[in-house]
């Protein structure tokens, strides 16, 4: 483990925020909001705040630290530990990772999620999406969710497009768009850099 660490080195940048508003409409009308508040220190201190993201009517608080590789500007990872309470009450460690290739960026977020109440709520989560900026401002490309829990294993993949003005964005997701149980995911996201 301690190896591991050796590859990447602490950010030194100016603090972030940021405030995620992600609205997942199902078919046959169903709608879940789900907010994220996060900072990121100077050093890569990162924490968030979560709501209705691991259950319904659920908060998650998750706090970490990012690292870059070195030699590597556009790489970062991001371990992280969070705990829930609510409908889902428990605790979670979580990997995230971030590239930018030129044009092309990738990320990935994971988490295995452990209840205090009911073994059988457990569950390991990913996100993945890799996709290209076509124009400044515009991007596309494709995403997938995996979810297990209970021993059933859930796939969902889709695809993005996204459009970002200066401090906002814009990312909407398509999952399983082509089949009766497709949904669609909008954010509208603001970072801002603190001085």
């Amino acid at each position: 483990m301690v190896g591991l660490f050796v590859l990447f080195t602490n950010l030194q940048a100016q603090a972030k925020s940021g405030l995620e508003n992600y609205n997942l409409l199902g078919r046959g009308g169903s709608y879940n909001w789900m907010p994220v508040l996060n900072y990121e220190s100077q050093t890569g201190g990162y924490g968030e705040i979560r709501y209705n993201y691991e259950e319904q009517s659920t908060v998650s608080l998750f706090v970490g630290k990012k690292y870059k590789v070195k030699g590597e500007k556009d790489f970062t990872i991001t371990p992280m530990l969070g705990i829930s309470a609510g409908n889902f009450s428990g605790f979670s460690p979580a990997l995230n990772t971030d590239a930018e290739l030129g044009a092309f960026f990738l990320s990935a977020q994971n988490q295995m999620s452990f209840s205090f109440s009911d073994q059988n709520k457990s569950f390991f989560f990913n996100w993945s999406e890799i996709g290209y900026t076509l124009f400044r401002g515009f991007n596309a490309g494709v995403a997938a969710q995996v979810t297990i829990c209970g021993g059933e294993t859930f796939f969902e993949p889709g695809f993005l497009v996204g459009a970002e003005w200066g401090k906002i964005s814009i990312p909407v997701y398509f999952f399983r768009p082509f089949t009766p149980y497709g949904s669609v995911l909008i954010g509208i996201n603001f970072q801002h850099t603190l001085k």
